[in-house]
């Protein structure tokens, strides 16, 4: 049975380990939370993340250990997904990465052609200095990064729309070929680049997508101007048929833990390098007054005075993170104005966040489902 190592076996990491030992790989899987790992070996962790209790309980190749140093003996190839945090800076922090470094420098056992490869979202350039402090113990370091979303992440590491591996070794090219070959689902081609190069396409690749939802959302507004809101749908999906593989429309801004960080780790990079990356920084300003755009837009269009109903105020639909959450946002505008707002019950919703607004505006804030409202709302969510 082929064997796969998994670092930093938090949400992300727990759902890549879940899928290779579907796919028929034995499984070792760390973290320093042994909590949280003992949740895991009883069977007990829960998540409203789509798949990922069901996976766990039938799950029998898995081990897991609070010891990556009982990783690195089990597995030749590690995927490495511990947390990178973002510095004040926008760059990405990588401390938690550079003591698993430690932990490989500190391994008494023989570790060559080990392959370790990295999926946690760096720095352009970190890979390539991994690689040469473990190229005396005779590590293989690839770059490649996990690109999925929350509330999708199982689907999306069966049938990913894409996979790259970073790395000058053909050999350990050959070896991440093979593996994600086993691992999807779908005959996705799995693109070699140069690590470095591959470090600048995943943060270029959702800075693409945070130009194209501000994009959208620019022309949306055009249109809303001129009275055109029931035409939106209709003419943004004439712009849609150039075909970007996602149908972009008006709404939110973009939010979540990976759009607005590799937008300014994009940001920051080119700076170090002296090079003018000219999108980034309109692209913010833009996202950042949208919020303020939509507010507006729903407090025109309430005529009655309603109260405000809101489906999510997470990030987007059927997730529970509200990292840079753009209904979060207008949520907490329309009560600061007075306004009286009903949030879905539902299991995605932030309880902590919830607690928090609901003790600063007390009886502003209700949380039921819609079909238990007894009072005429106005429904935020049929405008975006």
């Amino acid at each position: 049975m082929n064997k796969i190592g998994i670092i930093g076996i938090g949400k992300l990491g727990l759902c890549y380990a879940l899928c290779f030992e579907e796919a028929g790989f034995d499984v070792c899987g760390s973290s320093n939370n042994k909590k949280y790992i003992k949740n895991l070996q009883d069977k007990t962790f829960s998540t409203v993340e789509p798949n990922v209790n069901e996976m766990l309980q039938k799950s029998v190749n898995i081990r897991f250990t609070s010891d990556n140093h009982e990783v690195i003996n089990h597995c030749d190839t590690v995927y490495l997904m511990v947390a990178t945090p973002s510095t004040a800076e926008g760059n990405y922090d990588l401390r938690a990465i550079k003591a698993v470094v430690q932990d490989y420098l500190n391994y008494p056992g023989d570790l060559t052609d080990k392959i370790l490869i990295v999926g946690s979202t760096v720095n352009p350039g970190d890979c390539d200095e991994i690689q040469s402090i473990l190229q005396s113990k005779g590590v293989k370091v690839v770059y490649s990064p996990t690109l999925v979303a929350q509330g999708e992440v199982i689907r999306l590491i069966r049938n990913p729309d894409t996979i790259y591996v970073g790395t000058d070794d053909n050999v350990a090219g050959d070896v991440c070929e093979k593996l994600f070959s086993q691992l999807t689902t779908n005959k996705v081609i799995v693109n070699r680049l140069k690590r470095k190069s591959a470090e600048i396409v995943k943060l270029a690749g959702n800075a693409k997508s945070t130009l194209l939802i501000s994009f959208y959302n620019a022309i949306g507004q055009l249109l809303v101007k001129e009275g055109l809101e029931d035409d939106l749908e209709n003419a943004l999906h004439q712009i849609n048929l150039d075909k970007f593989g996602v149908m972009w429309k008006f709404g939110y801004g973009y939010g979540g833990p990976c759009y607005p960080r590799d937008n300014e780790s994009l940001l920051h990079y080119a700076k170090k390098i002296d090079v003018d990356y000219p999108f980034g920084r309109p692209t913010i300003k833009f996202n950042q007054d949208h919020s303020d755009y939509i507010t507006n837009l729903l407090l025109s269009k309430n005529k009655n005075n309603l109260p405000f109903y809101f489906e999510y105020i997470s990030y987007k639909k059927n997730v529970a993170f509200t990292i840079e959450s753009q209904p979060l946002l207008v949520c907490k505008n329309l009560l600061n104005l007075g306004k009286t707002v009903y949030i879905e019950k539902s299991n995605y919703l932030p309880e902590e966040e919830v607690s928090n607004l609901s003790n600063q505006f007390k009886n502003q804030i209700l949380i039921e489902s819609i079909s238990d409202i007894k009072e005429e709302v106005y429904n935020a969510t049929n405008l975006l």
